[in-house]
């Protein structure tokens, strides 16, 4: 078990190497990363306490090959202070602010929820996933956004939207092929300079409908493998659209694949990632599954990133991130 262990780690760090249109599994040993961590960290403890440092090396190297693997996964930057002048940025799947069906009083205790939270964060750019779904329930968010300043770009569809706080140039979005989400583009005029913001989302697990509908193991395997083959299409659509950027970037989004993925790989290609770089603590942005993280800030190399934060908050099944970019 300890070389099966060591050795299905070692695949997922090829995850990101191989086209999953040609060998899809290590796409799996991708998403079960932090599973392979413990269970390494584990043999390996168990041969160091029973002293066979031998068997205790196997282990050991595979976690030691997989350290900046690692540190996308948990950060090692304590908080510091702010900067002056820094670009506040947040990215959240809001799923279609699913608490906000409710009616009545409930609605504005969590339309409030909601404007507490914001007042809290104050971001300069807000990228939405799932953002609209009712009309009534879209007319208050933005009035709330709007109290804060911000005000809305729709890319493409209700789904995908970004909030500024400074103008918009232009602006441009994609819907992939099959209506299966989508990404866009706004070109932002800030004091410093002109940025673009993406904001993308790429093909989903459908985790919540899986569970609702109550799949065989094998019915999910199949979705899981269909998805990762989909968004690694996908990503290299986003990567196109960055390589002609003709501006300092920040890419937010909700990717639904981890670091370890062939899609994470493909658009962080010459970007930062602000959880590696100022992140504290574990990532999880995905509420349902231990230890996930599928939505990120990414940046172009000139931005100088402190403070990730990833909030827990009521209104969604993911949790926000949050991070303070500087030039």
């Amino acid at each position: 078990m300890t070389w099966l262990s060591g050795g299905l780690l070692l695949g997922a760090y090829l995850a990101p190497f191989v086209n999953p249109r040609h060998l899809t599994g290590l796409g799996l040993l991708a998403i079960g990363y932090p599973f392979l961590l413990l269970a390494n960290l584990v043999f390996m403890g168990f041969w160091l306490l029973h002293r066979h440092r031998r068997r205790a090396a196997f282990p050991a190297l595979c976690l030691l090959l997989g350290a900046e693997t690692f540190l996308h996964h948990f950060g090692i930057h304590p908080p510091s202070a702010s900067t002056d002048g820094a670009l506040r940025v947040l990215t959240m799947n809001a799923n279609y602010f699913d608490s906000l069906v409710l009616k009545g009083t409930e609605e504005n205790q969590d339309l409030e929820k909601i404007r507490q939270f914001l007042s809290t964060q104050k971001p300069d750019i807000f990228c939405g996933q799932d953002f609209s779904g009712d009309g009534n329930i879209d007319k208050l968010i933005f009035e709330t956004l709007g109290s804060c300043g911000l005000r809305d770009s729709r890319m493409g569809g209700p789904s995908t939207m970004v909030f500024s706080r400074y103008p918009v140039l232009a602006k441009d979005s994609v819907l992939f092929t099959g209506g299966r989400n989508g990404y866009g583009w706004v070109d932002i005029q800030h004091p410093q300079g002109v940025f673009r913001v993406y904001n993308l989302h790429l093909y989903s697990y459908q985790l919540g409908q899986l569970a609702r509908e109550k799949r065989l193991p094998l019915q999910v395997g199949q979705l899981l493998l269909e998805g990762i083959r989909e968004r690694s299409d996908q990503a290299r659509l986003v990567a196109e659209s960055i390589a002609r950027c003709p501006y300092p970037l920040i890419l937010c989004g909700d990717f639904n694949d981890v670091p370890l993925s062939y899609a994470y790989h493909t658009i962080a290609a010459g970007l930062k990632d602000t959880f590696a770089e100022a992140g504290w603590g574990p990532a999880i942005t995905f509420k349902a599954l231990p230890f996930l993280r599928i939505d990120y800030i990414l940046c172009s190399p000139g931005w100088h990133a402190r403070n990730y934060q990833i909030p827990w908050t009521p209104f969604s099944d993911h949790n926000p991130a949050v991070c303070e970019l500087s030039r």
